[in-house]
């Protein structure tokens, strides 16, 4: 993405993603992995102002899945990821399936 002020929470996911992918079962790593996803989400769909709507929504929707996909449960992933689909589902096209 280009938002520069978007890196280190970029690197922060990446890293937690990677050590999700190497001990998925380990209940630190998920919970980093769902913390970094959440960060990075709600700083590029509030805080970002260097992207436009249509990119921002669609990558915070698809990292708060991604989060949702870890810890179902996570209720402010779930609550941002609701916003955001009730949103495009007023627009045409409707909510991305991606």
């Amino acid at each position: 993405m280009d938002d520069p002020s978007l890196k280190p929470l970029a690197q922060k996911y990446a890293q937690a993603e990677a050590a999700l992918k190497a001990h998925p079962n380990d209940a630190n790593a998920k919970k980093a992995y769902v913390n970094a996803a959440y960060n990075y989400a709600h700083t590029i769909e509030y805080v970002s102002d260097k992207l436009e709507p249509v990119i921002k929504y669609r990558a915070a929707l698809l990292l708060y899945r991604k989060a949702l996909a870890v810890d179902p449960n996570n209720a402010p992933c779930e609550r941002e990821k609701d916003q955001i689909e009730a949103i495009y589902r007023t627009m045409p096209g409707g909510v991305p399936q991606e």
